[in-house]
This record gives structure tokens, C-alpha cells and sequence, in this order.
């Protein structure tokens, strides 16, 4: 029988820790090779060293990084050397077993192929962040700026969202999370086949929403607000990806991109 693995998406400076260290008390075995805590992250990471570690480079092999602008490329299997598609996972022993890297959100077919070799079947508890909150976070802790931080936080959320719609998943919101914890614990529970523990509910602190919320571009709210909406998530998502790869044909053949801009400036206003 295939083990379970649960997939922790969402955008880097989301709440995906926060999320890890509630499903860690829940039950959830993220394993011992651990990234350790540090001021950003003082209750920790829930990362596998190697994990992120790998991502890195293939991020670094498809001439990228986790703060730039980065889609896989569709012919990405053809792309990849031996040393990424023979990667070895050390699963942990628990059941079910997790795993988290924010970066996994922009290389979800990766994983799927990589869990997949392991006997793993996947289930998606993808937590998302009010994004002006995001913006100032990643500003605060990277210099990146708001412009590029909202860019970042539309292509994780879309390229998460796409590649993962024939697979069991939960949206949660991190505001729920941690301003309605024992009703969202108990929802995150529930699509886990796990029990609510004490220690789960007490993990959280109000505290940990240390970023203000401010005025996000038009875009992002419409995304924020449908995110439990399928019907509203799905379209948005795929007119946005479908622009975005207008725009990419459009880089390579230095084909006039006003089209691609005059629709950006309809979707934003």
C-alpha cells in the first residue's frame, strides 16, 4: 500500500511553517534532517536539508533562483540531468510523512514524478497569505520589493494551484489559521484523516502575524478572495498563465508585447 506523503505548498513567507508545526503535532513526520530555527522562523522550518538543497540547484539549472521570476519549462523531463531524475529520497518513517519547501510551488510536476518513485500517494495542504503581508515580509526580510514580491506571490500560487487539480487538497488561509485556530485545525484534521490535538491549537500565537495588512494590486485580491472557490480560482488561474506564456513567446521571438500589457492593465483594474 502506498504511503501517504502531505504536501505543505505555498509561498515563501506564507505561514508554511506555522502550518508544518501544527501537522507535526498532529501526527505528521517531517523527518530529523531538519532546517534549524533562526529569527525568521523561531519554532523552525520543517525543510529537509536535502530537499531544499535540491530544489536550489534545479532552480540554479534552469538559470533561476527562488526570488526571480521562474516557470518549468514544459520539455523540463528532457532537461533534467541524471543526477536530478535519480534524486533519493530519505522518507521519513511515520505515517503519514511530510514535506515543505516553498520553492516545490513553481516545481510541482518534479515532485510528483519524484514521489511517485517512492511509493508515495500525495495530498496538498496549500496555505496562502493575505499578499500585501507577504510583500512587506519579504521586503522586510530580503529587500525584495513589493512589485516583485506580488509577482513572485501570483506565480506560486498559480503554478501550485494548476499543478495540483487532479490531486486531494486544502486551501487554508493563514489568518484562519491562526485567528480561528481550533476550527481550522480541526478542518485540516478532518481532510487528513487525523485528530485534533491540544498541542496542535497551542503551537499557534497571534503573535507569529508580525507583517501589517495593506492595499494589494487588483490582481492579487481577486486571487486572495477565490481561493476556495474553485469555480472563481480555476478561470482566474488559467487566464493568467496563459498570459504569462503569451508573454514568454513573445521575449523569445522580440515580438511587440503591447497585447500581453494592455490585457494585464484590463485583468488589474
Amino acid at each position: 500500500m502506498d504511503r501517504t506523503c502531505v504536501v505543505i505548498l505555498g509561498m515563501h513567507r506564507s505561514g508554511t511553517s506555522a502550518l508544518a508545526g501544527v501537522l507535526r503535532n498532529l501526527g505528521v513526520d517531517f523527518g530529523s534532517a531538519l532546517i534549524g530555527a533562526n529569527e525568521w522562523n523561531p519554532m523552525g522550518h520543517f525543510e529537509m536539508e536535502n530537499v531544499v538543497a535540491f530544489n536550489d540547484r534545479l532552480l540554479r539549472h534552469f538559470r533561476s533562483r527562488w526570488k526571480r521570476s521562474f516557470a518549468l519549462p514544459a520539455n523540463w523531463r528532457e532537461r533534467m540531468p541524471a543526477e536530478f531524475s535519480s534524486f533519493k529520497l530519505d522518507v521519513p518513517p511515520g505515517e503519514p510523512w511530510g514535506l515543505k519547501d516553498p520553492r516545490m510551488c513553481r516545481l510541482v510536476p518534479v515532485w510528483r514524478d519524484i514521489l511517485n518513485r517512492h511509493g508515495s500517494s500525495i495530498r496538498v495542504v496549500h496555505c496562502v497569505r493575505e499578499p500585501s503581508e507577504v510583500a512587506a515580509s519579504l521586503h522586510t526580510r530580503d529587500q525584495i520589493s513589493c512589485a516583485a514580491a506580488y509577482g513572485l506571490w501570483i506565480e506560486h500560487l498559480c503554478a501550485a494551484e494548476a499543478d495540483t487539480r487532479d490531486l486531494p487538497r486544502l486551501f487554508v488561509r493563514y489568518e484562519d489559521l491562526l485567528l480561528q485556530s481550533r476550527e481550522t485545525i480541526a478542518r485540516i484534521a478532518g481532510f487528513l484523516h487525523l485528530e485534533v490535538t491540544d498541542a496542535a491549537v497551542d503551537f499557534l500565537e497571534p503573535s507569529l502575524r508580525r507583517s501589517e495588512t495593506g492595499e494589494a494590486p487588483p490582481l492579487c485580491a481577486r486571487l486572495y478572495r477565490s481561493i476556495e472557490n474553485d469555480q472563481e480560482l480555476r478561470p482566474l488561474v488559467d487566464e493568467i498563465q496563459s498570459l504569462q506564456r503569451f508573454r514568454e513567446d513573445a521575449v523569445r521571438s522580440e515580438a511587440p508585447q503591447h497585447g500581453w500589457r494592455a490585457t494585464i492593465r484590463r485583468m488589474l483594474s
